[in-house]
């Protein structure tokens, strides 16, 4: 495990070495990053050329400009940047890698250590007390569930393992929805998810290398120990994770593929048409925040969900794109909100708070969930910092219309 650990490490800091030989730094990753307008970057032609070599310069030397530091700091991972770049680099993935040199460079290894410890404890106890003040223990059953058929039964090896990663689990109604999708479409699926089943990217953060590929290596062991063909994640961070990060091209060590759930009920959707029995008089609001991991396009863009959506019968979709308006000049980054637009319509709501609506008042139970209110608000003193909870919450939504156009009519 440990040679497997030095490989991993080896690999990461090759593919960087292929981003500075590669990267010309013509800017156009940062023209299009949303993050210049909180972090008050501009994006001339000049500057965006100047700050994108100054992120080459921290991958070798751990530092470099401010603005380049701050730019690689407050990145978002909406992944708009990697369509634009001409010469096969992964922006996002460089950035990633521009962190993680700048907590190699200027943090104790110690520090850093015990910070990935702290950060990941603080993790366990916040899961582990949500998750258990909504359902019973039986209920949780340490985030994990045995493999089972299409039809109930146990079985020993799965067609699927679905990788819930660690945080949806402090809303473990989601989990319930798509546990109740997997069994409507007869999937044949085992569960693992957890703090014991981690992606690493807590430690990764920390520039804890050694134990954020210890808890990667760990779970893919889990994975493929099953014997499944494909792991089906909620989570995006933990997707790119595995995908982009720790175990990009490493089909040896990781013999299965990897779909994000919205991709996956895509791929499902004949299945999913089937099992469709109640029509939902409702109207949906989608809070669609960037492309993290193709999450948007696996929710709404794709052909095989617009299909979803007719089949579903919703009665009217309202989109609702949180991401600063490039118009806006980035002085007045800290001195308006942001735009947003709700049915082409320009909406000024304040910039502390992030409002999701993934659904609203369905009358059916989920499980031991009520699912009267689906409604989600989340208040962030910097909204910007993260955007995992909006993308979250289009997944959330996703799974809530299709587990109700499933519900038996009765």
């Amino acid at each position: 495990m440990d040679g497997d650990r030095k490989d991993v490490a080896a690999s990461l800091d090759a593919r960087v070495d292929q981003i500075i030989d590669a990267c010309t730094a013509c800017g156009k990753c940062l023209e299009i990053c949303p993050m210049t307008v909180p972090a008050e970057i501009s994006i001339d032609s000049a500057n965006a050329k100047a700050v994108t070599a100054g992120v080459l310069e921290i991958l070798k030397t751990g530092s470099g400009p401010h603005e380049s530091e701050k730019w690689a700091s407050l990145c978002s991972q909406t992944g708009r940047c990697i369509d634009q770049c001409e010469y096969g680099v992964n922006p996002r993935f460089m950035l990633v890698m521009a962190r993680r040199a700048m907590k190699h460079a200027k943090v104790d290894q110690t520090e850093r250590q015990a910070k990935g410890k702290f950060d990941f404890q603080k993790m366990v106890k916040g899961v582990r007390a949500m998750s258990g003040m909504q359902l019973p223990k039986a209920a949780i059953n340490n985030y994990v569930r045995p493999p089972k058929g299409g039809d109930g039964a146990p079985v020993a090896k799965p067609d699927i393992v679905f990788w819930t990663g660690c945080n949806v689990w402090r809303t473990p109604h989601i989990v319930m929805h798509c546990l109740d999708i997997l069994d409507g479409i007869g999937a044949s699926y085992e569960v693992l998810g957890g703090p014991g089943n981690c992606c690493g990217i807590i430690q990764l953060r920390t520039g804890d290398d050694d134990n954020a590929l210890r808890q990667a290596g760990t779970s893919n062991d889990k994975f493929a120990a099953t014997g499944a063909g494909e792991v089906v994640s909620w989570c995006p961070t933990c997707h790119m994770q595995f995908d982009e990060t720790v175990f990009q091209g490493s089909d040896e060590v990781r013999p299965y593929d990897t779909s994000l759930f919205a991709g996956f009920l895509a791929s499902r959707i004949d299945d999913l048409k089937k099992a469709f029995m109640v029509r939902v008089e409702r109207r949906v609001g989608l809070h669609l925040h960037g492309e993290m991991a193709g999450v948007n396009h696996g929710v709404r863009c794709c052909p095989p969900f617009r299909g979803l959506r007719s089949s579903i019968s919703v009665r009217k979709w309202r989109v609702i794109n949180a991401t600063p308006s490039k118009a806006r000049p980035a002085s007045n980054a800290n001195s308006e909100p942001p735009s947003w637009t709700r049915r082409q319509k320009p909406v000024s709501i304040p910039w502390q708070w992030c409002i999701t609506v993934a659904t609203a008042i369905f009358a059916p139970p989920v499980r031991t969930i009520p699912l009267k209110w689906s409604i989600t608000l989340s208040c962030w003193a910097r909204p910007w910092a993260s955007n995992i909870r909006p993308v979250s919450s289009a997944l959330n939504c996703l799974a809530v219309v299709i587990k109700c156009s499933m519900q038996s009519a009765k």
